[in-house]
């Protein structure tokens, strides 16, 4: 045992038994037993009560009535106190004997006199400090009151026990700083006289249920007389009861006298590890007055002010509570031993649950996905023949090499028919083949819809296969082959087939390896089936893209094109008999010694013939030539060695510098005028870039003339092999692979004279796929379809309503309705027309307003359009006017929203085309989609406006969140401004402005609670990180349009390390339900990757007064496979707990997937130590876990009470209990371990609840002890 003097006594010293005979005035064993029970730890000095009666016969002149004095004594005063009965005079004497020195006072020279009535009033107190006495304690103190008009005493007693005259004396006082394992001693002594020195002085104590005392060493007393003497004890054993006693010894005369100051009692405290009160008024420190030391004090976090919040105290003796709000308040205490309990655990507190203690969180995941439209069906080397009536047939390959084969439905008047059950141009489709390249088809003598493919098949060497199928006069597939056969098992290449007679037809193909080209004869009977090949002739020749015809006016002569060796242009002459028969007639002849790119011949009279080819020079120029061939296959020539044909005539009909001509074809225009169309492609190195067609005379004798107006770009943004076919009087079609990969068949006219007019496109399809780019949806008001409004391939507005189940939460396959809001590109010069950002908002019942941006080249304008529709209750689109509000539109993103739609008011907020600045107009939509015009604008930003959003704030108060810019960086700004429901006007002036980031991509705003707003954008910071990070923030703008100019508080969400700015692209925010949020977005993983994104649903948590959950509590792919391509995804509420997404996905396909977000209860952290001991809970229910040194984890739970709970667990390695209320709840046996010790920081939080008086003992807490507690806490 050590021990520490703290005043005179040495620093330390070992104390030893006393067991010697104390003298007569010492207090025995067994007496300080009996004063055990009743003394009073805190007691400093007796207390009596005096009563002032009738002592005497009162005198007929005075009349003494009773009156309750209350006298006590500390340290240096006296004080008396009137506590009933009636006021005494001021001229009431007093006589205090301290010590046995009498002291004579009047009342009125020591009254205070609070009410000034010039009585001792009750209440009123008289204290007296006595002169020259230096304490009193120790000391004998009696009191006398007389009535000075009778000089009778009226009143005497005792006030403290204790010494007097002139004898020492000691007294041994309340102990203080009392901790577990250590306590300080007092004692007051006075020798009274110098004659009495030196004296002695000493404690002894000891546990309460121990037999002996420990006396510590005596200390020699000189002088001073009087004075303290303080001890403190070490290594005390917490939660125990301990006595002790101060000594004196002096002379007297020849004796050597003991004096005992008495006894006192105290009890150490539990042994806390921590104890948090919670009771500071401001700050961030969570104070521990546990003792230990160093102290385990923590700190707040985030900060004071969206931090943890300091509540008035509910609880009895608690100055103050903490509020955590369940989003990111915490509490963090830095690891210590002293936290580190290992044998003997109790955690104790107390928490009163709030309005989120569920804890809602979001997990988001996808329950559907449809799909229109198929990018895998693709349009590689496509061909298109006739079959019947309004029937056409296709074959092409995709990406992968599959094969299909496709019918489409295409009117004489150039309609082409889209089917709702494919979502695009095909009646029908068959994947004929799992691997294929460069498929002919060609229609199957006999009038039964039989048609066959010839193609080469890579997955076995691109040996060479042909293959027979049905089809039916409605346009449907038999998806049952007739017959397949292998032609040819060599490595071949680009086949073409043609009828020769009867069941005879003829293949050309090449012969990769051996660099020849070779001509089979083949029968096919006209129900399909295949014979073995007839005869084979093998021609000399290297042949890519051979391409053979009959030669007009013979009966068994054909000619076939190709491009030859050097990539030179070749044809040559061959006979196939009606059985065939095959031979060469005139071997190799070239067409052009210098390029002879993908060939197509035609005749055009007699015989004269034309040729197409990609021509000169690396083939920049598309060239056409006529050539003269006799009906016996004879080629006119202008040389023998080597042969080249003579030219009649020769035109470039396309002039290119860096790019290539790609695809030509030829064929007649109808009518007698000798019109020829030719379509092609242009391509650059890198890229597909654009599709047209030329109409070219051609005289009989093969002479060229070229027309004024002689060519239309069909296609301005992708066209890659297109083909070319006539469908009726004036009417063509041209089938293409367009944007992403996908098939597209266009219907045009060109009139019998060759003249191409203004607007020529007939119709438009997609084959396969269904492109979306910028998107909207909106859930019709009966919740039965889902509108989609998107920019569709070559730039068109479409409108499609697609049926919704809401009872499986499901959304169809198919599409009820489409409509064509604007056509896309239609102009034969060049220029385009097309529409962007389409937004789409409800009006009233089926009543609904598109708003969009519709650009056209020639004419130049970029109107700012709105169209409203009607969608009834089949689904059906009814459109019902278009309004321009604006001819000076960006094609941007823009904010359309409602004002008051009770006065038909409604808001555009938009960026200015020539001058790039903000720009809002209010405009008034009828409840029958009336559109009655602009009612007020104003330009809110001077200097540049992209991507704004905007939001309702109070009243006639508007924000609007956009990025601007007036130098190279993007600038995000926040601004506020008024617009008056009343009648649209808007207030020329804005309110307040914010600039709050550098950089700012994509921003969007909502309102969270009350003037609490969550924005989303994506910023991007330069060197040296050049990476771009997405947000989520909260700001404040209150009612009047001011803005805080702040972050409440951020998230990162989204990070990537690329110099690319299609990274974290396109965040929006929406509110799914309490403090859930969901935040929908793209995120482009790699920028080399042709740029497809992943997809991403992110939930989180905000709170009401913006504080944002520090990690997103789910996040889930919308589409990695496929993957999204469109520049907007965008969601809206289904039913439920379910939303509808919609995208492009890969190659822009469009997808409507539904999102589930459901909501779940979380079990949040109050208290923990990861790893050692930890105490979380729900809504209804506490949990408490103990880790032990095996990593076996131990959990007992208990159900909570309403309003504030007590709850305390215990651990002592052979139990483990759970108390509510002080009701044991639950109880595990545990396997005789400790509990693990980590490193890990101690936490409190996040759980939304009011926190309070919490502690940590390395002892156990008895039920009593719980009892105790709570019922000094409970609330009354």
């Amino acid at each position: 045992m050590k021990i520490k003097l703290k005043k005179f006594l040495f620093p330390y010293f070992k104390g030893e038994n006393n067991s010697t005979k104390r003298s007569n005035k010492a207090v025995s064993e067994i007496m300080g037993t009996i004063l055990l029970l009743s003394i009073s730890l805190s007691l400093l000095c007796i207390v009596y009560v005096l009563v002032l009666n009738n002592a005497t016969s009162p005198s007929s002149t005075y009349h003494v009535s009773s009156a309750q004095i209350i006298a006590s004594a500390d340290e240096k005063n006296v004080v008396l106190q009137n506590n009933g009965g009636v006021p005494l005079s001021l001229n009431t004497k007093l006589i205090i004997t301290i010590g046995g020195q009498d002291f004579f006072v009047s009342a009125k020279d020591y009254i205070v006199d609070a009410n000034g009535d010039g009585q001792w009033s009750i209440g009123e107190q008289i204290i007296f400090t006595p002169p020259s006495i230096a304490s009193l304690f120790g000391l004998e103190i009696q009191i006398k009151i007389i009535n000075p008009d009778t000089n009778s005493m009226i009143m005497a007693g005792l006030v403290q026990e204790g010494a007097r005259g002139d004898q020492p004396y000691v007294q041994t006082l309340s102990p203080y700083d009392v901790w577990p394992h250590s306590a300080a001693m007092k004692s007051f002594y006075n020798f009274v006289k110098a004659d009495r020195l030196p004296g002695k002085f000493w404690f002894q104590w000891k546990r309460s249920d121990d037999p002996q005392w420990t006396r510590t060493p005596i200390i020699n007393i000189t002088l001073p007389l009087s004075g303290f003497q303080e001890l403190t004890l070490y290594n005390l054993i917490s939660n125990k009861n301990y006595l002790y006693e101060a000594w004196i010894q002096y002379t007297s005369g020849n004796s050597t006298l003991n004096q005992s100051g008495g006894i006192k009692l105290f009890t150490t405290k539990i042994d806390a590890m921590g104890i948090w009160h919670f009771d500071l008024s401001s700050g961030l420190k969570l104070f521990d007055s546990s003792g230990q030391f160093p102290p385990n004090d923590g700190i707040l976090k985030p900060n004071e002010i969206r931090g943890p919040q300091r509540l008035s105290g509910e609880l009895n003796h608690s100055a103050k509570s903490l509020s955590f709000d369940g989003i990111d308040d915490y509490g963090q205490v830095v690891n210590s031993n002293t936290l580190s309990v290992t044998n003997e655990c109790t955690i104790e507190g107390w928490i009163n649950r709030s309005a989120h203690s569920d804890g809602l969180v979001g997990t988001p995941l996808q329950s559907s996905l449809s799909q229109f439209g198929n990018y895998t069906l693709g349009c590689y080397d496509p061909c298109i023949i006739h079959v019947n009536g309004n029937i056409y047939a296709l074959v092409s390959i995709n990406e992968n090499s599959l094969g299909y084969l496709g019918t489409i439905n295409i009117t004489n008047s150039g309609d082409i028919v889209e089917n709702p059950s494919t979502s695009s141009s095909y009646l029908d489709l068959f994947n004929f083949d799992a691997s294929c390249r460069t498929p002919k088809i060609i229609q199957v003598n006999g009038g039964n819809g039989i048609v066959a493919i010839v193609y080469t098949k890579p997955s076995v060497g691109n040996q060479l296969y042909i293959k027979t199928v049905q089809i039916f006069n409605d346009g449907r597939i038999n998806k049952t082959a007739i017959n397949t056969r292998v032609l040819d098992a060599s490595l071949s290449s680009t086949p073409d087939i043609i009828y020769i007679s009867n069941n005879v037809y003829a293949i050309v193909y090449g012969i990769t390896v051996a660099n020849t080209g070779v001509l089979i004869s083949v029968n096919i009977s006209n129900v399909g089936t295949i014979s073995p090949v007839n005869k084979k002739l093998i021609l000399g020749d290297i042949m890519i893209e051979p391409e053979i015809i009959k030669v007009v006016d013979s009966s068994d002569i054909y000619v076939i094109v190709y491009n030859c060796i050097g990539d030179d242009g070749g044809l040559r002459t061959v006979k196939i008999t009606s059985t065939g028969i095959l031979s060469d007639i005139s071997l190799h002849v070239w067409f052009d010694d210098d390029d002879g790119g993908s060939p197509e011949i035609i005749n055009i009279h007699d015989d004269i013939y034309a040729i197409v080819y990609a021509g000169p020079i690396l083939r920049q120029s598309g060239f056409l030539k006529t050539i003269e061939i006799s009906s016996v296959g004879s080629i006119t020539l202008s040389r023998t060695v080597p042969p080249l044909a003579k030219t009649i005539d020769q035109i470039p009909f396309e002039v290119t510098v860096g790019n290539s001509i790609r695809s030509p074809h030829i064929l007649p225009i109808n009518g007698a005028n000798n019109f020829y169309g030719i379509s092609y492609s242009i391509d650059s190195p890198t890229a597909n870039l654009w599709g047209k067609i030329v109409t070219i005379k051609i005289q009989d004798n093969g002479i060229i003339v070229s027309l004024s107006k002689k060519d239309v770009t069909f296609e301005p943004f992708l066209c890659s092999a297109s083909y070319f076919i006539p469908i009726h009087d004036e009417v063509y079609g041209i089938v293409y692979r367009g944007e992403s990969g996908v098939g597209v068949i266009k219907t045009i006219k060109i009139r019998n004279d060759g003249h191409i007019g203004q607007n020529p496109i007939l119709d438009m399809g997609e084959i396969g796929g269904l492109k979306c780019y910028a998107e909207d949806e909106i859930l019709t008001s009966d919740s039965r379809y889902v509108a989609d409004v998107f920019r569709g391939i070559d730039a068109k507005l479409v409108l499609k309503t697609v049926k919704v189940n809401t009872a499986n939460k499901t959304v169809a396959t198919t599409f009820t309705d489409s409509f064509t809001i604007e056509l896309g590109y239609t102009s034969t010069n060049g220029t385009f027309n097309a529409s962007y950002e389409p937004t789409i908002i409800p009006i009233n019942n089926d009543v609904y307003a598109i708003a969009y941006c519709h650009y056209m080249t020639v004419p130049m304008y970029h109107h700012g359009k709105i169209a409203t529709v009607k969608i009834n209750a089949t689904g059906r689109i009814t459109l019902i006017e278009r309004y321009t509000f604006d001819s000076n539109c960006m094609n941007t993103p823009f904010s359309f929203t409602p004002i008051n739609k009770s006065n038909s008011i409604y808001a555009i907020a938009y960026q200015l085309y020539s001058t790039s600045q903000g720009k809002i107009a209010t405009i008034k939509i009828g409840s029958n989609g009336h559109i009655f015009g602009v009612q007020d604008s104003y330009i809110f930003e001077n200097l540049r406006c992209r991507e704004p959003s905007m939001v309702p704030v109070s009243g006639d108060v508007y924000a609007i969140l956009y990025r601007d810019a007036n130098t190279y960086s993007w600038y995000g700004r926040l601004v506020t401004l008024k617009i008056y429901g009343t009648n649209g006007s808007i207030k020329k002036s804005i309110i307040d402005i914010w600039q709050f980031a550098a950089s700012c991509y994509h921003p969007t705003i909502i309102k969270v609670d009350s003037n609490i707003f969550a924005c989303v954008y994506s910023q991007y910071y330069g060197w040296p990180t050049y990476r771009y990070i997405a947000y989520v923030t909260t700001v404040k703008i209150a009612d009047n349009g001011i803005i805080s100019k702040t972050w409440i508080d951020y998230l990162e969400f989204i990070r990537r390390y690329y110099t690319d700015n299609y990274l974290a692209h396109q965040p929006e925010i929406f509110h799914v339900n309490d403090r859930v949020y969901a935040i929908i977005s793209k995120d482009l993983i790699d920028p080399w990757n042709t740029f497809q994104y992943y997809g991403w649903i992110t939930t989180l948590r905000i709170g009401e007064n913006g504080d944002i959950i520090d990690t997103v509590d789910g996040a889930t792919q919308i589409s990695s496979n496929p993957r999204i391509y469109s520049y907007d995804i965008k969601i809206i509420p289904f039913i439920g707990d379910s939303y509808i997404a919609i995208y492009g996905g890969k190659n822009n396909d469009l997808y409507q997937c539904v999102i589930r977000i459901p909501l779940s209860e979380t079990t949040q952290t109050i208290f923990s130590k990861q790893d050692s001991y930890t105490l979380k809970a729900n809504k209804t229910k506490v949990f408490v876990t103990f880790t032990d040194s095996n990593n076996q984890q131990y959990t007992l739970s208990a159900k909570l009470e309403n309003k504030w709970n007590h709850i305390v667990s215990t651990y002592d390695k052979t139990n483990m209990k759970l108390y509510l209320n002080t009701n044991l709840t639950a109880s595990l046996p545990l396997n005789g371990k400790p509990i693990k010790v980590t490193a890990n920081s101690l936490f409190f939080g996040v759980y939304n609840a009011c926190y309070d008086e919490f502690s940590l003992y390395a002892a156990i807490l008895s039920p009593a002890k719980i009892m105790q507690n709570y019922n000094y806490y409970r609330p009354s």
